[in-house]
């Protein structure tokens, strides 16, 4: 995700904060049964939390200013205001991501796409787990495709 700046800033933005193996950092914190793989079920789990602690209206979306106000509280700042103009910029440019229909809201299937999407290009033999052999054949390849 994963703490995660997902995290948000591993897993908003969450699992695009380590751009290079969120997965594998996380591999550890996500796998909630500790079976050494991460199931879609458990990065989904983790990824649902993650919403429901940034949906502060509890409205089922999240908007911009629910993410960047919680980040900045993270940050010990008052207000998004108050944190750097290059994070403020980072926030947009991934909440821009994950919002796919660029209504500016984030649903629950937008944001669960990203998880599914990274997944799927982790979990080579579609067994719907993802091993840290895996991880490592993914990096090999992303690094051999360069």
């Amino acid at each position: 995700m994963i703490r995660t700046v997902l995290a948000l800033a591993s897993v908003l933005l969450v699992c695009h904060a380590n751009a290079h193996n969120p997965v594998a950092k996380n591999l550890h914190r996500l796998d909630t049964n500790h079976d050494r793989v991460l199931s879609l079920t458990e990065a989904l789990t983790a990824r649902q939390a993650r919403f429901a602690l940034l949906d502060s209206d509890g409205s089922k979306t999240l908007t911009l200013e629910e993410v960047s106000n919680k980040i900045a509280s993270r940050m010990g700042a008052a207000k998004p205001d108050d944190i750097n103009h290059g994070v403020l910029n980072r926030i947009h440019k991934r909440f821009s991501r994950v919002d796919s229909n660029h209504d500016r809201v984030i649903t629950p299937d937008e944001w669960n796409g990203v998880v599914t999407g990274l997944f799927a290009r982790f979990d080579r033999n579609g067994d719907q787990v993802i091993t840290r052999a895996e991880i490592r054949e993914t990096r090999q390849s992303r690094r051999e495709s360069r």
